[in-house]
């Protein structure tokens, strides 16, 4: 019996399959879901490699076709011009009164996130219908970086759900349809909408934000799929009666209009397979209702050797190409595809093994065009693709943790790289961002057309990136370069060109090497700190402007126009080191323990030159406190550099029994409260630098919410976060540079969620060693850590700080962040047996001295009263009374014997002091 039509056609084609690829039984598939279902289905009870060829048309899905473990050895690939779809062709009809048409979506089928026509996606309804509106919120949040911990402290949940709006700035809308568009800085947060409140005008939404509102300077808003946002050409979908509105353009008439629905969240997903190829197929209208916001074209979970070549993926509300991080995929290969029209990401690939984007051609995707993750030992391929306009990054690509020591080995190289970053409210992306990558190599990549407004980059190295090289790229864009935290990274034989001025922007960057660059731009800045840069050797043609601090290199320009970045050796830059140290602040500081810790610092790193730490930190201490006795404490000790630390007493528990303040009373002393320690810390650091002395000023410890017992409610006894994470954000604002943030609330849950047993602070205030160790090594890093050490000698460590700093050697966060104390010092975590003896000769200067302290301590419990602690029959009861209400009788006897022996105890301070150096410099021979 003969086949007609497509059958005979098609028949013929699986022959000459079957001729070409011996050994691969080729299954004939018409354009339709059946067919298709029925040929997989087929393919199944064949064992071996095996090839399903679609016939050209339109396969409208109703549903995504799985491919599983049973499909291992498949080739599925079309013939050409096979379209899988996983939209429905909408009809409309006018609406009286209205001048928009309307559409209905069957029962059944989810809301549509996307309308197409042809290979453009219809824009969606937005209000205003140009640029963003505003929202009131500020927020006080620091992000520290995510090496650091993220924000200083975790958002609470009314910075998440909520903002305020000008009431007469709100429109009109529907709650059930409305999404609210929120920009932060490299991300965004589409929210629904729970209520309104017209009358104070808050907003309520349903789900959270991803960053606290009004963070990152950011407070602008859109209003998606609203009537008040259609404008000709653009739709919305009215849930009430699940229809979608389209306004026509003028001209248009309902019989020309052919508009597609995206109602499939995906089209094809591979999970579990092993060696499938999908080929000449193109995929179309995909949707991105899905809960966990993972809608993509095709989507790929748990597979290996997952080969997709000359496939078109376009108009899908979410990604094209979406692999799983867990499980994990491994060798999934792109090539020779093209992705355009898309929500999302264009392709996501995160997986190890050999994988491969390559020869792809991107565009109008609403984030990155490539976003890549690998793993340690693997071999990842990003080479001759081009990608075009792009709501994000062109390509971004990172690491993940990985306790194996082997090497990775990423290649992006050959991409064409343009009109990138094109949204307006993100920014701090680039044309190729990385993240946490060592050893990449970015070689021969072509970067233009970024915009100039805002943080838009050519290349950006991000944190904990290091060992990478940048070879033979053409960079055209204002900020070329940018290096943030990261380490050792050399940009060699690149050419960087621009009509403007160009910015290399290196922060908080260490040895970073521009070698045999060219250089063209009218102006041209280097902004890089103290170590940012090792060496520039570049021909340049524009006028240079330098803000690098320059006591450890110089820029040269010589006559050929090679400008030159010299490192000036260390013996000439050679810091004045402060001799005399004073520490100043409350009961933490009064401690002695991280003071205790400095001083063994200082002494092992910079042995000769006998640098003394002062304590004059005193229990229940505040900076109004501190001021008061600033002369008589600090300055009559000469010294050459003071640390500031109060706050823990400025904002009492008393006044943050509760998040939220109970009443007006509470909420003016709180505030009070804040501003006595904001004037008076202005007060004793203006002081201090009138006098010459060196102030250095460190945020409070924060109040430990995790060490005890889990994380307070609204309700709890303690909420003192609240009131010191505030003092901190002023701190910061006011004092950076000199100014140290030794922990924040937010890195102490990431550290008690790893490790619950640490104990950072037993009674949520004061820190035992641990807390101890975090703020000396804060103060090394912040203070000291740019200046070479001169003859040091090993630091002796306790048990304790050992099994720390061990513990400091894991990738204890979940994005690969090491949390390192000291690390300058601790090399192995062992305890070096020959700088025992100083630790002990250590401990008894501090118990010596700590006498004095003790003095102090009740001497001003005294003086706050207005009695003179000379008046011993007047000042002892009221000393008794106070020490048994705070149980400090023990110490209140210790204070009665010091008073009376202070001549003796000075001798003893002195023979402490001189037993502590004379080790020193037996063990500094």
């Amino acid at each position: 019996m003969f086949l007609s039509g497509k059958r005979f056609v098609w028949g013929i084609a699986a022959c000459f399959a079957a001729l070409l690829c011996p050994g691969k039984e080729a299954i004939p598939c018409e354009a339709n879901e059946l067919s298709l279902r029925a040929a997989l289905k087929k393919s199944r009870n064949v064992s071996g490699e095996k090839e399903i060829v679609i016939a050209d048309g339109t396969l409208y899905l109703k549903a995504p076709i799985v491919l599983d473990k049973r499909d291992s050895g498949l080739t599925l690939r079309g013939s050409g011009k096979t379209i899988l779809s996983g939209g429905i062709p909408l009809n409309f009809s006018s609406v009286p009164g209205k001048p928009y048409w309307s559409a209905k979506i069957p029962e059944g089928l989810p809301e549509p996130q996307l309308l197409a026509t042809g290979n453009a996606n219809v824009p969606l309804a937005v209000y205003p219908h140009t640029g963003m509106a505003h929202y009131l919120e500020k927020s006080d949040l620091i992000w520290l970086g995510s090496q650091y911990g993220g924000w200083d402290r975790p958002p609470r949940e009314f910075e998440l759900d909520r903002i305020t709006v000008p009431v007469a700035e709100l429109p009109a809308f529907d709650v059930a349809d409305a999404l609210f568009y929120l920009p932060h800085s490299w991300s965004s947060s589409l929210l629904r909408v729970k209520s309104v409140d017209r009358e104070k005008g808050i907003v309520y939404f349903a789900n959270p934000a991803n960053y606290a509102l009004g963070s990152f300077g950011k407070s602008f808003y859109q209003i998606r799929n609203v009537e008040a946002g259609l404008v000709p050409g653009s739709w919305m979908f009215h849930r009430a009666t699940r229809e979608v509105f389209y306004y026509p353009k003028k001209g248009e008439t309902i019989a020309s209009v052919k508009l597609t629905a995206a109602v499939v969240d995906r089209l094809l997903t591979l999970d579990g397979v092993r060696d499938v190829t999908v080929k000449d197929l193109a995929f179309a209208d995909t949707n991105d209702a899905s809960p966990d916001k993972t809608g993509s074209s095709l989507f790929i979970s748990g597979s290996e050797k997952v080969t997709l070549s000359r496939v078109t993926v376009r108009n899908s509300s979410g990604c094209g190409i979406l692999t799983t991080e867990t499980p994990k995929n491994r060798d999934v290969k792109v090539l020779d595809s093209e992705i355009f029209a898309m929500g999302g990401d264009g392709v996501t690939v995160r997986a190890d093994g050999d994988c491969a984007i390559c020869n792809c051609n991107i565009r109008d995707v609403g984030t990155t065009g490539i976003n890549g993750t690998t793993y340690r030992g693997s071999k990842f391929t990003v080479a001759k693709n081009k990608i075009r306009y792009t709501g994000y990054c062109g390509i971004a690509f990172g690491t993940r943790p990985d306790p194996s020591k082997k090497p990775y080995d990423v290649a992006i190289e050959d991409n064409d790289v343009s009109q990138v970053m094109m949204n307006e409210s993100i920014q701090d992306g680039a044309g190729i961002y990385v993240f946490a990558a060592e050893n990449f190599r970015i070689k021969g990549n072509r970067i233009s057309g970024t915009p100039t407004s805002g943080l838009r980059h050519g290349i950006y190295f991000d944190e904990m990136s290091n060992h990478c090289v940048a070879v033979g790229n053409h960079i055209s864009t204002f900020f070329p370069v940018m290096i943030h935290k990261a380490q050792q990274i050399v940009f060699a034989d690149c050419k960087f060109d621009f009509d403007g001025a160009m910015k290399f922007d290196l922060v908080d960057s260490d040895r970073v090497t521009l070698e045999n660059c060219k250089i063209s731009a009218h102006e041209i800045l280097f902004s890089a700190p103290e170590n940012g840069l090792k060496r520039v050797d570049c021909k340049i043609d524009g006028h240079v402007t330098e803000k690098v601090k320059k006591h450890n290199f110089t820029f040269a320009l010589d006559d050929s126009g090679v400008l030159h970045c010299t490192k000036i050796p260390a013996e000439k830059i050679a810091r004045k080191l402060p001799r005399r140290i004073v520490c100043f602040g409350d009961s933490i500081t009064a401690a002695w323990t991280y003071v205790g810790e400095l001083q063994l610092y200082l002494s092992c790193r910079y042995p000769k030159e006998k640098i003394e730490v002062f304590n004059a930190g005193i229990g229940g201490d505040s900076a109004a406190g501190g001021f008061r006795r600033l002369e008589r404490d600090v300055v009559s000790l000469n010294p050459d550099m003071v640390i500031v630390c109060f706050g823990m007493n400025d904002v009492g528990r008393t006044l943050y029994h509760t998040q939220y303040p109970v009443n007006e009373a509470e909420a003016k002393g709180r505030e009070r409260g804040f501003q006595s320690y904001c004037a008076n810390m202005k007060k004793i650091v203006d002081t201090l630098t009138g006098k010459g002395i060196e102030v250095v000023v460190m945020a409070p410890f924060p109040y430990d919410e995790y060490g005890t017992r889990p994380a307070p409610d609204d309700k709890s006894e303690y909420c003192n976060s609240v009131g010191l994470e505030r003092l901190a954000a002023h701190c910061y604002g006011t004092y950076s540079p000199k100014h140290l943030f030794p922990m924040s609330r937010m890195m102490l849950c990431r550290l008690y969620a790893h490790f619950p047993e640490l104990q950072i602070a037993r009674d949520r205030v004061h820190p035992g060693p641990r807390g101890h160790w975090v703020i000396a090594n804060e103060i090394v890093k912040t203070v000291f850590g740019d200046v070479p050490a001169r003859d040091p000698i090993p630091f002796p460590m306790t048990r304790e700080m050992a099994d720390f700093a061990e513990i400091g050697k894991g990738r204890i966060f979940p994005h690969g962040a090491s949390f390192r104390p000291m690390d300058s010092l601790l090399e192995n975590g062992e305890i070096d047996g020959r700088t025992a003896e100083l630790r002990e000769k250590m401990e008894a200067l501090k118990s010596a001295r700590g006498m004095f302290n003790l003095l102090v301590f009740f001497d001003e419990r005294l003086r706050n009263q207005g009695i003179d602690p000379a008046d011993t029959a007047k000042g002892d009861p009221v000393l008794r009374k106070f020490a048994v209400k705070w149980h400090v009788e023990g110490t209140l006897k210790a204070y009665f014997k010091a008073r009376t022996e202070r001549e003796l105890l000075r001798q003893n301070e002195e023979k402490a002091k001189k037993a502590y150096f004379d080790c020193l410099e037996k063990l500094s021979k």
